[in-house]
């Protein structure tokens, strides 16, 4: 009977915290996902690419999800050795941040992120 108590206890203290989705997958107030169900179609006219000029780490300062505007940064590209900023990876459109780089290693040329460009 105790043993059957402290699972309930355990299932409820579990229960607790749980918080909403937006907290589950780390979403931002201003992420896409958390703001609209409109969905937003990828196609070849409407994806772009961003590609890295130079080689090194990629650092990323925002998620997959955020609405970008042209210009702002996504992530640094780090020297390996000195840890200095080679190259800021920034939107050259207004859209939707549709893929970023889960391998930090990069090399000239190196696909960094994608997005979904909106008018």
């Amino acid at each position: 009977m105790a043993k059957k108590a402290k699972q309930k206890k355990k299932s409820q203290a579990r229960g607790k915290d749980r918080g909403s989705t937006s907290q589950l997958f780390n979403f931002a107030e201003d992420s896409y996902l958390e703001r609209t169900s409109r969905p937003i179609y990828a196609t070849d006219q409407n994806v772009r690419y961003l590609n890295s000029e130079s080689g090194g780490f990629f650092v990323p300062d925002i998620s997959v999800g955020f609405k970008v505007e042209q210009g702002q940064r996504i992530g640094r590209i780090l020297d390996a050795l000195s840890g200095e900023v080679k190259e800021d990876v920034a939107s050259r459109w207004n859209g939707y941040l549709f893929t970023i780089r889960a391998h930090p290693i990069v090399y000239p040329g190196s696909l960094m992120a994608r997005v979904i460009e909106i008018a």
